[in-house]
């Protein structure tokens, strides 16, 4: 089995998963151009070749927005390309599986994102507290997550998704955005006020 994972939601980090093997590269860098170097790094260090892949895997967020977006486009080229099959992560499920409970990353206002029981919803802290009669994490940088908070393992997390075959379609993945971009949000209220 051999699975090339790729996540720039905050910072670089790719590695390969190639039978008992794990090749990795990984930088706190904001400049998720150097993906590219650290998949050919992962790919010469296991010497093999793209088309030797069984699946790639990415990180659809949240997190970066730029890094989202250049960590998706350079697996869904390849996936589509190569015909691999696609694997989709999110920053929670990696935060969430070894560090069972209730997790969430700070949102707007009191907002926050909360992945419970495998589901990720907009929800009010204080409400979600007292209802729940629990406390939550809130992780208000995703960066503090990777040294003080949490381990983030995505290999366990890609793994079973690659032995449940749960893959997705290149052309139809989407990024998952805790907010709207700056442009979708100018662009909407340009478009409310001719409307």
């Amino acid at each position: 089995m051999k699975i090339l994972i790729i996540d720039c939601s905050n910072g670089n980090y790719v590695s390969l998963i190639s039978g008992d093997k794990i090749f990795e590269r990984k930088n706190d860098s904001k400049v998720s151009d150097e993906a590219l170097k650290m998949i050919n790094d992962c790919l010469t260090d296991a010497k093999i070749e793209t088309t030797d892949l069984d699946a790639i895997a990415v990180s659809i967020g949240p997190g970066s927005f730029t890094g989202i977006r250049v960590g998706l486009t350079i697996a869904k080229t390849m996936s589509f390309v190569s015909k691999i099959p696609l694997i989709a992560f999110t920053s929670f499920e990696t935060i969430a599986y070894n560090n069972k409970g209730q997790r969430a990353v700070k949102g707007f206002s009191n907002f926050v994102y909360v992945d419970d029981t495998k589901s990720q919803n907009c929800v009010d802290k204080t409400e979600f507290e007292e209802k729940n009669k629990r406390e939550i994490l809130v992780c208000e940088d995703l960066s503090l997550t990777h040294q003080k908070i949490v381990k983030i393992d995505r290999e366990k997390v890609v793994l079973e998704k690659f032995n449940a075959k749960n893959f997705v379609d290149a052309k139809t993945i989407e990024p998952l955005y805790l907010r709207l971009s700056q442009a979708e949000i100018e662009r909407n209220k340009n478009g409310n006020k001719k409307g």
